[in-house]
């Protein structure tokens, strides 16, 4: 009788034990955590998806004053409708055929001089601005637009001298004088003989 109470208890302690208390726990672990945790992960995922920016390309080139021999080495173009400009007036140039970035100058020469940079678009095009020199010579220059890898066009171009304000006396305000004074010495002599 004390043999069977302890075999039939130990059994069923030992039965009861591992059928509940650890198959319930595994399942749980397992099915709590492991759905918790791939719900998680994919949250995650979606909230650090990269975002890509678009890369712009830096310019080209240099903006230094190139030599008379870089200028007259380019080949000859229209840069200029007219090739007859003022000095101390304002030109607009636009060309075509440089590489997307290129740094082009505009400059003229006999003594090169810069007078404005731009940055070609990505057609190639590119337009400049800028003032010839009031103190430049009047007669033929070179007017050239040039990259820093020494490509470009070059146009021979008349400048003529600027329109400065004229100085001294405005002869328009001096003949009313003039015709006053007249007057005063007519009326003068016309007295004269009267008296």
């Amino acid at each position: 009788s004390g043999g069977d109470a302890d075999a039939g208890d130990g059994g069923d302690s030992g039965g009861d034990a591992d059928a509940g208390d650890g198959g319930d726990s595994g399942g749980d672990a397992d099915a709590g955590d492991g759905g918790d945790s791939g719900g998680d992960a994919d949250s995650d995922t979606e909230a650090t998806t990269p975002v890509t920016t678009p890369t712009t390309t830096a310019p080209t080139g240099t903006t230094a004053v190139p030599s008379l021999a870089e200028v007259m080495a380019l080949p000859e173009g229209v840069l200029l409708d007219v090739p007859s400009v003022t000095a101390g007036g304002e030109i607009n140039v636009t060309v075509g055929g440089f590489t997307t970035g290129d740094m082009v100058r505009l400059v003229v020469a006999s003594d090169p001089q810069v007078l404005g940079t731009a940055v070609a678009s990505a057609a190639g095009s590119v337009t400049l601005s800028g003032a010839i020199p009031l103190d430049l010579s009047v007669g033929e220059h070179t007017l050239a637009v040039i990259d820093g890898d020494g490509s470009g066009f070059r146009q021979t171009i008349t400048v003529t001298a600027a329109m400065l304000p004229a100085t001294g006396s405005d002869s328009s305000l001096m003949f009313p004088a003039w015709l006053i004074a007249l007057g005063l010495a007519v009326l003068l002599m016309s007295r004269r003989r009267v008296i």
